[in-house]
């Protein structure tokens, strides 16, 4: 085996040798600790468009059905710029097992979020959309697929941005 090759484990990882490295995952479950988990998913103003539609839909990033929501936190890492103000809206969709995707709340995890609140490194929104918090509204998904985290901007563009969106939820 050459110094840049890699194998497949019995877990399906990667093993990586020589200078190769491995990529930087976009989102996916970063915690879980008995029944309770934390999903995080990396949002990038340049990649939002005007309508919404789900950010990333590897099965990883999702969510299962049936969840309950106990928290959503924005952390910002860039700043978040546009040609005028700017708003982040975030939601969830559903997987409907046919390569498409269906609505389930659009700003259920939050609406309108002022660019105001995302201008600069390290600002933080509590998100307090209708789905996040509610204790016993379970997420109502399709089967057994995961539903995935939807954005858009309203009013103007994002030109710059980023931030790590930290969902906390039990099954």
């Amino acid at each position: 085996m050459s110094a840049n090759e890699f194998w497949t484990n019995s877990d399906g990882l990667n093993v990586r040798f020589g200078l190769e490295k491995g990529g930087v995952a976009k989102e996916g479950v970063i915690s879980t600790m008995g029944d309770e988990s934390v999903l995080q998913v990396k949002i990038v103003g340049t990649d939002l468009g005007s309508a919404d539609a789900p950010i990333a839909t590897h099965p990883l990033a999702g969510i299962p059905t049936g969840a309950h929501l106990i928290s959503a936190t924005l952390y910002v890492t860039e700043a978040f710029t546009s040609g005028g103000s700017g708003t982040l809206t975030l939601g969830l969709w559903n997987d409907d097992g046919d390569g498409t995707f269906s609505v389930i709340d659009a700003d259920g995890i939050d609406a309108t979020i002022a660019k105001t609140a995302l201008d600069a490194i390290g600002d933080h929104v509590a998100c307090d959309g209708a789905l996040v918090g509610t204790g016993t509204a379970a997420i109502a998904g399709t089967g057994d697929r995961p539903v995935f985290v939807s954005g858009y901007y309203a009013t103007a563009a994002f030109t710059a941005g980023k931030a790590d969106l930290i969902i906390k939820y039990r099954i």
